[in-house]
């Protein structure tokens, strides 16, 4: 039992990372067409149909990826509770992570659905399904779970993970439409219309992570003193280096508009950087989801003393190879010992 709990807590960060690394996609593939690819589709001697193809390829893909992590994060985590709970299947059905995830499911469903149609009524399932998937994630964090402050936190959380899809998520939208489309002035209306749907979503991503921080921090010593603060430091570098990699994405385009040869080249190469330290991020924020807030550890905190005192070396390290008798005997050889001490004398 006690490795099935194991595999189970593995299992369920590996899942939740893939999940909202696929709805990052989703939201952001949603959004980068209804707020920067559908506005410019009616200037005249602007070609974004090869553009659009290929984001709407990803949206599909990201959406049926979306549908099976969270199916099966379903058949698992009601494999954990019907083998240690005692519980039936049929108990499940009306708890809220089952709702949440069938709903999110069904989110999935219809975007991979429809989301080839080009018309306006399209876009608009496109986005109410965004929503669903994103309620349905905010109704599994841990906002949803807390006594105090619960409404407050649900809206910070969704504006969290909205901000995140909207920027992170959106880049390789991005991406793909600026290997796709041929006219440099298209490349450059294309960036400059989601530089600035990434600085509104970098605000707000921001100004909500302060917020949750203050909620499920509380304090300066939680923040060193927990494992849950130690993750938000991580992720605060990370983000910090986000910061930096958009900053320079963002005078990249600002140049383009006087001179548009020189965005290409350089805008991807800082963006496929931007990429992979965003879905970093994501993974480490799933990863946060496994751990208590460090508000509710704070009688279990290690202080500043007891760090110092693990890290300082109580021993300077020495130069040579300790003496034969001083190691440990290997595993197997033990295990083998033990087996022949215990078998009868006329079997050996």
């Amino acid at each position: 039992m006690t490795r099935l709990l194991d595999l189970f807590a593995f299992l369920s960060v590996v899942l939740r990372g893939l999940t909202l690394s696929s709805q990052s996609l989703v939201i952001g593939g949603v959004a980068f067409l209804l707020l920067v690819t559908t506005p410019l589709t009616s200037l005249p001697g602007l070609e974004l149909s090869s553009a659009v193809r290929s984001c709407k390829r990803i949206i599909v893909w990201a959406a049926v990826t979306l549908v099976l992590s969270r199916a099966s994060f379903l058949v698992v985590d009601s494999a954990i509770l019907t083998s240690t709970a005692n519980l039936r299947v049929a108990d499940l059905v009306g708890a809220n992570f089952f709702l949440a995830g069938i709903a999110a499911m069904v989110g999935g469903l219809i975007i991979a659905s429809v989301c080839r149609s080009s018309s306006a009524s399209v876009r608009a399932v496109m986005a109410v399904a965004s929503v669903l998937i994103l309620a349905t994630s905010v109704a599994t964090s841990h906002a949803a779970s807390r006594v105090d402050y619960r409404a407050g936190l649900v809206l910070l959380t969704g504006i969290h993970q909205l901000a995140t899809g909207m920027w992170i998520g959106g880049i390789p939208y991005l991406l793909l439409s600026l290997r796709s489309v041929t006219n440099d002035r298209a490349a450059v209306l294309i960036s400059s219309r989601f530089s600035r749907v990434a600085f509104i979503s970098v605000i707000l991503l921001a100004l909500a992570g302060i917020a949750m921080s203050v909620f499920y921090i509380g304090s300066i010593e939680s923040l060193y003193g927990t494992v849950y603060g130690v993750m938000v430091l991580a992720k605060v570098a990370m983000f910090g280096m986000l910061l930096m990699l958009g900053a320079v994405n963002f005078s990249l385009v600002r140049r383009a508009r006087m001179d548009a040869r020189s965005l290409s080249s350089s805008l991807r190469r800082f963006a496929e950087a931007e990429v992979g330290i965003g879905f970093t991020v994501i993974l480490a924020a799933a990863s946060l989801t496994s751990q208590p807030p460090a508000a509710d550890m704070a009688p279990f905190r290690v202080d500043s003393g007891q760090i110092v005192d693990r890290l300082v070396p109580r021993q300077w390290p020495r130069l040579k190879s300790p003496d034969l008798s001083e190691l440990s005997p290997p595993t197997l050889l033990v295990k083998s010992q033990a087996s022949r001490s215990e078998a009868p004398s006329g079997i050996l």
